[in-house]
């Protein structure tokens, strides 16, 4: 089954001259015909990646060719003041991951090498350029945003802690969730942060010491959170 989305992502490199009108195929063409059950005349949300808001109206729609005309509007909404990062899950549960992030307007995601991952995962399909960015252009396609987020990977962990986490956190507060922290989570935080998620055993007591020595302030959620996935999204809206 095809899921509903909310606005119609287009690329720049599938725009017309004038960047005006776009012929879309593929996953986007049968969205449209076969859920949204769109015809000729059909107007609809359309956003281009990294680009403005529009309204499109469809020229064309058949088994071949989606063809829309486009008159753009405003920009996107603002990004969560948020960056992230997450120890390497199992490809289904990074999927979902990057999937919420993007949904939720993080721009910055960094995926992050861990003892208690699996090495396995890195040899994934997910983290092939294309099935990431599926996930993320999915995500956008809910949020009705365009902003396609950045996302890096680190498949050592010492590197990323010692000499990449020190830099970035100069300028923005970073919080690892920890059960059992004897912090809390904050709430209704400004001001840039950086977030930390650790595999669903948790981070080991190296890992979890060198970001701590990286200048990341461990947060306790609250509750018991097993899944990567449902442990950025409560960090998330405990904090926004």
């Amino acid at each position: 089954m095809l899921a509903r989305v909310n606005i119609l992502l287009v690329d720049a490199s599938e725009l017309d001259a004038k960047g005006a009108r776009a012929r879309l195929g593929g996953r986007r063409l049968e969205h449209v015909r076969d859920v949204q059950k769109r015809v000729v005349g059909d107007t609809l949300r359309v956003g281009q990646i990294d680009g403005d808001l529009g309204q499109g109206r469809i020229l064309r729609i058949d088994d071949e060719i989606l063809e829309v005309e486009i008159e753009w509007g405003g920009p996107p909404p603002p990004p969560l003041p948020a960056a992230l990062a997450v120890a390497l899950p199992r490809p289904p549960i990074l999927r979902r991951v990057l999937y919420g992030a993007a949904l939720l307007g993080i721009k910055e995601i960094h995926v992050v090498a861990s003892a208690r991952s699996h090495r396995s995962f890195w040899q994934s399909r997910s983290l092939r350029p294309a099935a990431i960015r599926d996930q993320l252009e999915l995500g956008l396609e809910q949020a009705r945003d365009t902003g396609l987020p950045r996302v890096q990977l680190h498949p050592h962990f010492r590197p990323f802690a010692e000499n990449f986490l020190p830099g970035r956190l100069a300028d923005c507060q970073g919080l690892v969730a920890q059960a059992g922290a004897p912090q809390t989570c904050p709430r209704g935080v400004r001001g840039p942060h950086f977030l930390l998620v650790g595999p669903e055993a948790g981070w080991n007591e190296f890992e979890l010491a060198a970001i701590k020595a990286a200048g990341a302030q461990p947060v306790d959620l609250g509750e018991r959170i097993l899944r990567v996935d449902w442990a950025v999204a409560v960090l998330v809206a405990r904090l926004f």
